[in-house]
Formats: C-alpha cells, sequence, structure tokens
C-alpha cells in the first residue's frame, strides 16, 4: 500500500468510526505530530473500530493456524513485551506481527476483517504500548498489513467481607486505551511503589511466623524479575514459589494462606481497586474494559468457609457463585468485555474450551470444570458482553 493509498484509506476508516477520530487527535498530539501526520497512526485500532469488529469476530478467529489448517489467525488480544514479563521488545514485537500480517495478506483475500489485530496488553503498564506507537510512526507504511491496539493488563481485586476472607484477585484488559494518560499512569505508578514497598513487611512477616531469618527480599526479586518492577497480580505467587523452593513444600504451605490474604488492614497494598482503573478509563475519555481469562481466576484461596457451607447447604458451588457476583458487580461499574476466546487454558479447561470455541457438546455436562466455564459464559451471553480473546503471548511466537 502506497503512501497516498495509506493516507486515502486512513480517511475513509474516520468516516466510517468517527467516535475514533478524537483518539488518534490525542494520540497524535502526545507524539508531536501535525494535524497533516496523523495518517501515521493508520495501524493503530481506536474502541469504536474494534467494538465493530468484536460483534463479527468468531471464536475461530482466534485460533492460530497450527490449530486450524483452514483459517487465518485474525485476533491476539493479549500479548506482552519485555515492558513487564514478556521476552520480546516492543519494537521486536511489532516487526514480528506486523511479519504475520504481511504473510497472511499473501495467502487470503482482504474481506471485512483486519489479515491481524494485535494488543500489547503488558502488566501494569503502558510503556510497552508507547515504545511500539512510536516506532510505528517512523515507517507507517510498513506495518500496513497490521492494526494494534494499545492495551494494558491491570491487576486488580474484589472485596466482599460477607463471602470472601481475603480479597479475590485478577485482571482487566484496557483495550484501545491512551498510554500518555496521566491518570491512568497516576495509578499504575502508585500502585508498582506500593508493592516494592510492601516487600520488606511481607519477608519479615513470613519469616516470624516461620521462626526463620533464611527469607531475603534480594533473594527473591532476583528470582521473580518482574516483582523488580513492581508489576503483575502474581506476586502471592512469586512468593509462595520462593518459599517453595527455598524451605520445601511444607513450610510454604503452612504459610499459604498469610501469603494470599493481603490486604489494605496489614499495611500491604498489591492490588488496584477496581473502581481506580474505571475512573482513571472513564477520564481519559478513551478505550473499554474487559475481563481477562476469567475462567481462570483462582477463588479457592478468598472464599470463606461461612460461605461456602451456605452455598453448599442450598446446593449450590461457592466458586461459580461468587464468580456471579464479580461478573455482576463489574458489569454494574461499566464491563464492556470477557477474554472468552483466551487461548492458554490448561488441564480440563482446555478441552472444554476446544469444544465450547468448535461449537461442538462438552462429553460430560455434569463435570465441574464445565460448569464452572457454563457458569461464566452463561453471563456473557445473557448480558451482552463483547468476546475478546489472545494467546498471552510472551515470547517471539504468535501462541
Amino acid at each position: 500500500m502506497a503512501h497516498d493509498d495509506i493516507k486515502k484509506t486512513f480517511q475513509t476508516r474516520l468516516k466510517m468510526y468517527p467516535k475514533d477520530a478524537k483518539y488518534y487527535r490525542a494520540l497524535a498530539k502526545e507524539l508531536g505530530l501535525k494535524e497533516s501526520e496523523t495518517y501515521k497512526l493508520f495501524s493503530v485500532m481506536g474502541a469504536e473500530e474494534l467494538k465493530h469488529l468484536l460483534t463479527i469476530a468468531t471464536p475461530r478467529d482466534f485460533k492460530h493456524f497450527s490449530d486450524y489448517h483452514d483459517d487465518a489467525f485474525r485476533f491476539n488480544l493479549h500479548t506482552h513485551t519485555n515492558a513487564s514479563d514478556g521476552r520480546i521488545s516492543p519494537e521486536d514485537w511489532l516487526d514480528y506481527m506486523s511479519a504475520y500480517a504481511d504473510l497472511t495478506a499473501q495467502h487470503i483475500p482482504a474481506d471485512d476483517k483486519p489479515f491481524l489485530t494485535a494488543a500489547i496488553t503488558d502488566h501494569d503498564t503502558t510503556k510497552g504500548a508507547v515504545a511500539a506507537l512510536k516506532a510505528l510512526i517512523r515507517n507507517p507504511e510498513k506495518y500496513k498489513n497490521l492494526r494494534i491496539v494499545l492495551g494494558c493488563e491491570f491487576s486488580t481485586h474484589y472485596k466482599d467481607k460477607t463471602r470472601l476472607k481475603a480479597p479475590l484477585p485478577f485482571e482487566l484488559i484496557g483495550y484501545s486505551i491512551n498510554p500518555f494518560d496521566k491518570g491512568i499512569n497516576k495509578i499504575l505508578s502508585a500502585l508498582s511503589q506500593e508493592r516494592i514497598k510492601a516487600l520488606p513487611k511481607i519477608i519479615a512477616g513470613i519469616n516470624r511466623k516461620i521462626g526463620t531469618d533464611s527469607l531475603c527480599e534480594k533473594e527473591l526479586l532476583f528470582a521473580t524479575p518482574l516483582l523488580r518492577k513492581g508489576l503483575s497480580i502474581y506476586l502471592p505467587y512469586g512468593i509462595y514459589k520462593y518459599i517453595n523452593y527455598k524451605l520445601g513444600e511444607e513450610a510454604a504451605n503452612r504459610i499459604r494462606e498469610y501469603i494470599f490474604t493481603f490486604d489494605d488492614t496489614q499495611g500491604i497494598k498489591i492490588n488496584q481497586e477496581p473502581d481506580n482503573i474505571f475512573t482513571a478509563l472513564n477520564r481519559s475519555g478513551f478505550g473499554f474494559l474487559g475481563i481477562a481469562h476469567p475462567a481462570r481466576t483462582l477463588t479457592g484461596d478468598s472464599l470463606a468457609q461461612d460461605y461456602i457451607a451456605a452455598c453448599e447447604a442450598e446446593g449450590k458451588d461457592a466458586g461459580r457463585e461468587i464468580m456471579l457476583v464479580l461478573l455482576s458487580a463489574l458489569k454494574d461499574k461499566g464491563l464492556c468485555a470477557a477474554e472468552v476466546n483466551y487461548q492458554f487454558q490448561i488441564g480440563d479447561l482446555k478441552e472444554v474450551y476446544n469444544a465450547y470455541q468448535n461449537g461442538s457438546p462438552y462429553p460430560d455436562p455434569s463435570n465441574s470444570t464445565y460448569l464452572w466455564a457454563k457458569t461464566i459464559n452463561d453471563f456473557i451471553e445473557q448480558n451482552g458482553l463483547l468476546k475478546t480473546g489472545g494467546y498471552d503471548t510472551h515470547h517471539y511466537t504468535l501462541n
């Protein structure tokens, strides 16, 4: 696609998705582009266009060609760069995704979906999205077949003193956000600093409870690089693995409840409040939020025993019930999407979601994993949430 063709196509797109025009102007301003240079954002996808595409995308559009040899892979809306815990730089990410989009363009005719739409969704940082964007505008023609979504995977948690003994951790993904927005970056920076500040308290508390002084903050940070950046929801899991490695499984399990029940009352803040995320995104004026891989939300360490017993007395599963409570609360706050087409499922979940995405019945409808996934998927269908998805890519690969 020649330079003039890119300009023309960009103008046509603005007419189709007029709400995205303001988004492009905001990005152009941050990048120091003149109005006549806004077309250099040709490959960037705004929220209005992305929402439209998600209404016509099929589950198979999210599957890599190694899974379906007769289909092209069109969407990967969950990837990470080395700005968080990925192995690939944002610039290399851009080149790699673009190369695949070019290959797809050679093998299939143009239709109503881009050849490849990929999102950068680094944990609790927008730095990867900013770096990719700056590389993109230097040579927009090079990336003509690729569409990119600027995003972020926000760590957060749900609090409910009646049903939960500890906050329930989960993640939200922001799509088509403004990665330069001061409000968004302020809450991300504050959380990162809080996590780094909390680590000495956590290590000291664990040493006291176990009766040892062998656990070391520096050693933990060396073993878990993501913690050094103050990023990711998985801080408790990193600490648990470190103790397991250092002192053995018995010691790790003995302290497990303490590790997985950090909260503000202990002076330990490791997750963002969901209201902060929704508020920051709304104030920025751009983007929308979806819940990341809802089927992989781990409820067990957070559920209160009284709530489990009350659910069992009514013949209900406490995990499925709290998930419905969480999804309902998020929907009321403005949740627009859910990562139903998440591809990095493991164990029974992989089998269940393969059946779901193939449109085939699951062989055992009484299976607890199937019922868990069905509870989530039924809520999404009944409430009209957009269905996103991706491979949670961290390496030099698409899936």
